[in-house]
């Protein structure tokens, strides 16, 4: 326990890890203990939790530039801009969607969100990519993002 507490070296992850266990109980608010899903932020803590996921967006980048790994980023999260969706859950994506859209132009990172493909899929096609009372994609939801998601990797990719 000692030579684990006082004397290895901590990696990286550890770090970040500590730094942001202190920021959980400001996310733990009533607000986000009431909410109605504990998959989803409310949008009163979407801010606090954007600053300990943006540690790891750092991270990620500097291994993966060591490396000479390319670093994309496809936002997945798309239920919310589903029609008929709580609105509460849209405000919460949108905030957390501002924070990507932000942090990986200012990075020069390639980011794909699925926020407006998603939104002109409903306008022509009623039917729910995901599966009820789920959340996983359908067969449709699939085929929808790999036809979206590979042009988009294959044009980052070979950059």
């Amino acid at each position: 326990v000692f030579f684990y507490k006082y004397i290895r070296p901590k990696n990286e992850i550890e770090k970040i890890i500590k730094q942001n266990s202190k920021l959980i109980k400001k996310i733990s608010t009533p607000e986000q203990l009431a909410f109605k899903s504990l998959s989803f932020l409310h949008p009163s803590v979407v801010d606090t939790a954007w600053k300990m996921t943006a540690h790891y967006y750092d991270y990620l980048q500097q291994e993966t530039n060591k490396r000479k790994i390319p670093f994309l980023v496809v936002n997945l999260t798309y239920q919310p801009y589903e029609s008929g969706f709580d609105p509460t859950f849209t405000e919460s994506t949108n905030l957390l969607e501002e924070n990507l859209e932000k942090y990986f132009s200012e990075k020069q990172i390639p980011y794909l969100s699925m926020k407006n493909l998603v939104r002109e899929y409903h306008t022509l096609n009623p039917a729910s990519l995901a599966i009820p009372e789920d959340g996983h994609p359908t067969k449709e939801g699939h085929r929808f993002f790999a036809e979206k998601i590979y042009p988009w990797l294959k044009e980052n990719l070979s950059k």
